[in-house]
């Protein structure tokens, strides 16, 4: 009996708790009518827009015929700023379809001493700013997470275009790379509504697509070189945080 007793003191305690947490959420004057008005969510979101910034890494891995030296200089070009933006559209229940703009950047430099294959000695400036660039379409879940609808948890699935450019300069002479494919991505997400209709948010998401083929250009000369086996892999991990609107 006196176990009995002490449940239904919790349950009575747990359930005022989640009244007073779905109560704050929402402004002065809109005041609960009863228990069973907790136990609701709050009203249905039509869209999200979302504003992310953070950081990213490039998961390819490099070619054993380079030299360690080099291989370290890559390494840093690996990883950079990443930014973007997406909307979110709530087609039923928190199913949604999305588009999406992500921008990686990244960017090195060096004073190297080489000798190319012929043995001839090169000494001076190296460096890379390149910029890989997705825009795409997704499908996901957007739902909130508890009773009172302060947290969602956001899944989806990407698909879109992804695009690669790398301004490259090796001792004095200038030159880009670019080149375009098909990119896959997976996200994941959680937010916090501070109010219904603002919240702060972290993402996780990774990309795959690879380069077949690159456009070289030197403002004089412009070619298409087939990277054959040798692939650009563009795959990269990416953490964001950002703001959040629900409308």
């Amino acid at each position: 009996m006196k176990i009995c007793t002490l449940f239904a003191l919790l349950l009575v305690a747990g359930i005022t708790a989640s009244a007073e947490n779905f109560d704050s959420f929402y402004p002065m004057g809109q005041p609960l009518d009863s228990v069973k008005a907790a136990q609701n969510p709050p009203k249905e979101y039509h869209v999200q827009i979302a504003f992310n910034g953070g950081y990213a890494f490039r998961t390819a891995r490099f070619s054993n015929d380079i030299s360690s030296d080099y291989k370290a200089y890559l390494k840093k070009l690996m990883q950079g700023f990443d930014y973007g933006a997406s909307i979110r559209f709530n087609i039923k229940n928190g199913i949604t379809l999305g588009l999406h703009y992500d921008q990686f950047s990244s960017s090195n430099s060096a004073y190297v001493y080489t000798y190319d294959d012929e043995g001839n000695y090169y000494e001076g400036p190296i460096s890379n700013v390149h910029s890989i660039t997705f825009i795409g379409v997704s499908l996901g879940a957007l739902t909130a997470n508890s009773q009172n609808g302060r947290h969602m948890l956001n899944v989806e699935a990407l698909a879109g275009y992804l695009g690669y450019k790398d301004g490259v300069e090796e001792f004095g002479y200038k030159y880009t790379l670019s080149g375009k494919t098909m990119g896959l991505g997976l996200g994941l997400g959680y937010d916090f509504r501070i109010t219904q209709h603002v919240a702060i948010g972290a993402e996780a998401s990774y990309y795959i697509g690879a380069l077949s083929k690159v456009t070289y250009d030197d403002g004089t000369h412009t070619e298409v070189i087939d990277l054959g086996n040798s692939k650009e892999g563009l795959q990269r991990f990416n953490i964001k945080a950002g703001i959040r609107f629900y409308l």
